[in-house]
């Protein structure tokens, strides 16, 4: 667990002694990638599966392999591997170059925490907070093992600036490549809407209210709705139903309350603040409806590092108190500090060992 608690303690070293927000970013992203990079292929949950899934697919001709692809469901492989088409397509391609599971994975973190990186650089006002959320919400951790839904996050945030400068095309071509890697991808598509409903006010109370509204009836819509979609999709995993409240939902609460309080809702005009605002209220449909299912509660995902923006630039912008800004800042630091710790204990990364181990 040490390494990450280093890891994390560096974040408002880095801050303090680092000026510039590309050469901060760059570190931070180094960082983040030597340790997924130069772990050993035991640390992370499901990579017996996908290391199997590799080597099975990698042994594929190419005309056999094209047999097997599927749009709507999985690819036809043996059990016990269920990969959607273009994560299997690009087993494939890796695993024909010749390199080992363990370059695939290096390949895989390049790219993640580059796309992490890339987000935070371009959205984020604080990115010292952006990466402590990251970490807290469980994105890294999972980057160790769940590749394929974080292989599909990774592609959407390259379509957010396809909302922004409205460029529908791009945008659900990325939301079709990110579907290919994993099917929750598709939640992601309604988010390019978010360029022509601007966040006011009244908007965001409008919202909360309709979570209210969700509460009471989540459990039925979960059960004869969702539940049906989810069977269509071949997504059995996630049809068993039993409401529970989560503690994601009361951080999610808090952060949505003290987000309204600080926020200046002008500033909101700027359609690249209203976008992030509404990547930030649509988590929150989604985790009500999770708590219906705690393997459905993962296509929070899709949304849920829309929070790790949204919230420090509300922090950053705070300008009718500075000091209670910077204050809360630094106490979102200790929470998601705290909070990750915890998350650590029964974590499948616990204990980090490396490929020279």
């Amino acid at each position: 667990m040490a390494v990450y608690i280093l890891c994390f303690l560096t974040l408002p070293l880095y801050h303090y002694v680092i000026k510039d927000k590309r050469k901060f970013v760059a570190i931070v992203t180094l960082q983040l990638f030597l340790i997924l990079a130069l772990r050993d292929t035991t640390v992370g949950m499901d990579l017996k599966n996908y290391s199997g899934g590799y080597e099975f697919i990698s042994s594929l001709g190419f005309t056999d392999m094209l047999s097997r692809l599927r749009f709507i469901s999985v690819a036809e492989l043996v059990h016990p591997y269920a990969y959607e088409s273009g994560y299997v397509v690009l087993n494939w391609l890796i695993g024909k170059l010749g390199l080992s599971f363990h370059a695939f994975l290096v390949l895989h973190a390049a790219f993640c925490m580059t796309s992490f990186g890339i987000f935070f650089y371009r959205y984020s006002k604080l990115p010292w907070l952006s990466f402590s959320m990251l970490l807290a919400f469980s994105y890294f951790e999972y980057s160790f093992g769940i590749l394929r839904q974080i292989l599909a996050i990774c592609i959407l945030l390259y379509a957010v600036p396809m909302v922004e400068k409205r460029k529908p095309i791009p945008f659900f071509l990325l939301v079709l490549l990110a579907f290919t890697v994993h099917r929750s991808a598709l939640i992601f598509a309604v988010f390019y809407l978010a360029y022509y409903i601007t966040v006011t006010r009244r908007v965001y109370l409008i919202n909360a209210a309709a979570w209210v509204v969700l509460f009471a009836v989540s459990p039925l819509l979960f059960r004869y709705v969702i539940v049906k979609v989810l069977e269509l999709l071949g997504k059995t995993v996630y049809t068993n139903a039993s409401f529970s409240w989560s503690h994601r939902m009361t951080i999610l609460l808090a952060f949505a309350v003290i987000a309204f309080f600080m926020t200046d809702f002008e500033r909101m005009k700027d359609k690249r603040n209203s976008i992030l605002a509404w990547g930030f209220l649509l988590i929150f449909p989604i985790q009500i409806l999770g708590m219906n299912n705690d393997a459905f509660a993962r296509m929070i995902l899709m949304y849920l590092i829309f929070a790790a923006v949204f919230v420090p630039n509300v922090l950053a912008e705070y300008k009718k108190r500075p000091l209670l800004s910077e204050l809360g800042g630094l106490a979102l630091w200790a929470f998601t500090f705290l909070f990750s710790v915890y998350q650590f204990y029964d974590s499948p990364i616990v204990p980090y060992s490396t490929i020279f181990s």
